[in-house]
This record gives C-alpha cells, structure tokens and sequence, in this order.
C-alpha cells in the first residue's frame, strides 16, 4: 500500500484506471445502498423523530469540516493513498456496525449508535477525499482527464440507477410476503454497502500513486485571506445562505413523501430517479451558457427553479393527497433536478473562478468550511421546528360562488418547504452582490434560449407543430451549441 513510484509508465497508468473505475462503481454501490431514501427509511423504522431525522441529515453534511485534516495528514505520512485507503477502510467498515443495530433492544440507544457510526463514516470519508482529489489530479493524464471523469461518472450514475430502483422494487414485493421484516431487510442493505464499499478500497489499494511533487504546507496562517477578500466574502455569504435555506427542507422530502402522501420506497426511488435523470440531461445545456455567459448567470436562472419546486409541493397535497398528486409530484421532481444542475455546476465552479490562482488552495478550503456549517446547522434546527409545529395547519381561502375556494394550505413540512423557499429568495438577494466577469442578468439567457427554440422550429416549419415544439426544446437543451450554426446561416 505503500508502494509509490516518481513516475508511471502507461501500462501502470492503464490499470491505475481501470482499478479506479472499478472502484468508482463498488463506492457507487455503497452509497446507493446506505444513504438517501434507504437511510431516512432505516432510521424511520427504528424510530427516529423529526429533530433526530435532522441530525442524521447534518451528519455528512457537518463531515465536510474535517477536510482540512487531511494535508496535515499528507504532509506527515507524505503519502496520499495511504490517507485515503485507512481512511476509507475504517468509514465503510462503519456501516456494517449499522446493519447490526436492530439485533439490540429497541430505543434511542440505536438512533444514537447509528449517530455515532454515520460520523465516523463520513468524518473518514471527508478526510480521504480531498487526498483522493490529489492523487487522481496526479495519476489521470491531463489531455484525458475529462474523458475519463465523464465516463466514469456515466458509469456510475447508471449503476445508481439500475440498483436503487432495483432494491427499491425488491423491497416492497419483499415486504408483501414477510410483512414486518423492514428492519433486518435495511440491516442487509447496510451490511451488503459496507462490503462494496470495503471492496472499493482494496482497489485504490492496489492503485499505483505517483509520488507528490510538493508536500503541502499547513494552512492556518493562509485562512483568514478569505476573509479579508471582499467579493469572496459576498460569495461565502451567498454560498452559506443558500446551502443553509436548501437544507432546511431537502431532508426531510424522503419522509414527507413517505409519510404525509404515503408513497412507497418504489416511487419514493422512482422520482429520485427522474431528477436524476433531469440533472444529467441538462448539464451540457448549463456548462455551454456558463462558458458563454458567467456562474452567476446560471445561478439566476437555476436556483429560481429548484426553489419553485419547493414551494410547488405543498400543493401536492391540497389539502390532502388527491388526483393529480402523482402527477405533480413527477413534474415538481423534474424541475428540481434541472434546477439542481444548473446550481450544483455554478457553485462549484464559481469558488474556482474567483480564488486567487496563488492562494486557491486556502480559499477554497474556507468556502468548503462555511459551507459545511451552514448545511450541517440547517437540518438540526428544521427538525427541531418540525416537532413544534407538528400539529400546526393554515388555510388560505377565498369566497368564490357560495363555495370557497383554497389557495393555499400548510401542514407539518409543508411549512419548512415555504420556509426553504423564503430563505432561497434572500440567498438569491445576496448572489447580486458578487462580481464575477462575464456576467449577465438572468432574464438574459433566458430570451437567448427563448430565440434558440424560435430558430430551431423555424428550420421545421415543414412538419407538424406537434412534433416541432418537442423537437426544438430538445435541440436548445440537448445541443445548445447549435446556436452559433444558426446564427451564422440566419
């Protein structure tokens, strides 16, 4: 483990991929298997509250703080791999300490002991990643880089789709003929993570590491610079806020789904699945305009969306579950998962454009930080709201032909996703206070795409309307770069 050369031949460079695309998949798995529905379920199961569903949710999230650990741990064991595979190995050996909760007497001596082992798994997993990061900087040749990444992340994105929707089926249909056995199904869920993730690890063990050409030297004299840049403050404070308002309600949509509309683990995957399917559609579309345009741009754009999905399912239940519930549910999904692309690809990539080249590393770092806490403290005080206001209900309604008619009506969680939405909109008032080059207001991209589509159906004037709007829409998502084709034949 080791073992590590100066320099790699290309035969070593070859399986080094290999084995970390391999890998990819086995960590995939894991975090399929342990995390998202799966989890809040398992915890839900063994009787966790709104404010301990909160803590759960702030657990990977607050992880994130230990980041920085990790070049103090490279520049004293001045090896990488070594940080990320002890690291891995204990976190993912953590999940199988999950999966043996239910053999305990029932209380909240489990939740507590699950609490305990989702931090050392995450806090492990915060740690090894910004090592990981370096190392695979290190080990993929630059002109292939981008190559390899997407098609590991192809790769990945499919197996996260095949298994949840997959485990989620096999858990209802299991269900049907033992009743009252979720417990120990969600145990071998953990147990079967915790091997494929373990397994992961073995491959990065065998990964060949290129040796480091400088070790890094500790950051706590470079991280008050942040602090004194003002146009990155503007954009902790954006990022801080926004993270904190998206939090606030995203955990707690798993149990809302579950437990107020009453959906099964299958359609509870199945709308993940279609977000995710909307996120990976439109990351090309975001990635052209943010060249074209600005991060900032994006975000006008992006984050809008995601917060209107928000706010639109409290009328998923209006003011129960009714008709066109499942509907509006596919719908809202979809949306988010178009918003969430466009702000996951901006928020990353804004940090990077504004850091200083000469103290990116330091910059970063407190960003990282900032945002941690912000999304970490979120669902705690969401969860603790939730028990309050449990019993709480309001109703809008006006007089409309001797009848009256609803216009809005909050119960539980609907008033954390109004809460969320308001929070966003003062997140959005600070996005205006940061200066990136490039910029432009959002209303502008969207006229850009709004003349994209005119141009495409145009070129279609031929075929039957029906057909062409469809068609142009995707042509102005799918292959946004056609733009410059049209203009030029125009």
């Amino acid at each position: 483990m080791d073992a590590r050369t100066t320099s790699l031949s290309d035969t070593q460079v070859q399986q080094g991929l290999n084995l970390v695309l391999r890998e990819g998949l086995a960590t995939q798995s894991m975090i399929v298997l342990t995390s998202g529905a799966f989890l809040i379920a398992f915890a839900l199961e063994l009787g966790a509250s709104p404010l301990q569903i909160g803590i759960i949710s702030a657990i990977p999230l607050y992880s994130n703080v230990l980041q920085i650990l990790s070049i103090e741990l490279v520049r004293r064991w001045r090896s990488r791999k070594r940080v990320v595979v002890v690291g891995t190995m204990i976190g993912r050996s953590a999940y199988a300490g999950i999966a043996l909760l239910p053999l305990l007497p029932s209380g909240d001596s489990r939740l507590y002991l699950m609490m305990i082992a989702l931090a050392i798994q995450h806090g492990m997993g915060a740690i090894s990643n910004g090592s990981w990061s370096s190392w695979m900087r290190d080990l993929i040749p630059k002109k292939q880089r981008g190559r390899f990444l997407s098609h590991r992340l192809v790769y990945t994105q499919i197996i996260s789709i095949v298994l949840s929707l997959g485990v989620a089926i096999l858990l209802d249909r299991l269900n049907v003929y033992y009743s009252g056995s979720d417990l120990t199904l969600y145990a071998v869920l953990f147990m079967v993570g915790s091997l494929a993730g373990i397994v992961g690890s073995l491959l990065l063990a065998k990964t060949p590491e290129p040796t480091q050409a400088d070790i890094p030297q500790p950051l706590l004299s470079l991280l008050a610079l942040p602090f004194r840049h003002a146009n990155f403050r503007c954009l902790m404070a954006y990022m801080a806020s926004w993270n904190f308002a998206v939090n606030v309600a995203a955990p707690f949509i798993t149990v809302y789904l579950l437990q107020t509309v009453g959906l099964s683990m299958t359609y509870v995957i199945g709308l993940t699945t279609l977000s995710q399917l909307g996120n990976i559609a439109f990351f090309r579309f975001w990635g052209y305009y943010a060249d074209r345009f600005s991060n900032k741009t994006i975000l006008r754009v992006s984050a809008p969306l995601y917060l209107f999905s928000l706010l639109g399912t409290v009328y998923a239940t209006l003011p129960e579950v009714h008709t066109f519930t499942y509907l509006w549910l596919v719908i809202l999904f979809l949306i988010a998962g178009v918003g969430t692309a466009g702000t996951g690809l901006a928020s990353s990539s804004i940090g990077l454009a504004l850091a200083p080249k000469e103290n990116s590393v330091a910059y970063l770092s407190v960003l990282s930080l900032t945002n941690a806490i912000a999304s970490g403290t979120a669902p705690i005080l969401a969860g603790a709201l939730a028990n309050y206001i449990q019993h709480w209900s309001w109703t809008l309604a006006i007089p409309l032909n001797d009848e009256m008619l609803t216009i809005i009506s909050l119960q539980h969680w609907d008033f954390l996703f109004v809460l969320s939405f308001i929070l966003g909109l003062h997140a959005l008032y600070r996005l205006r206070l940061i200066r990136e080059p490039g910029g432009a207001r959002g209303r502008i991209l969207v006229r850009v795409v709004l003349a994209n589509i005119q141009q495409e159906q145009k070129s279609r004037q031929r075929g039957p309307w029906l057909l062409n709007i469809p068609v142009s829409v995707y042509s102005a998502v799918a292959r946004p770069q056609q733009e410059k084709k049209i203009k030029k034949a125009a």
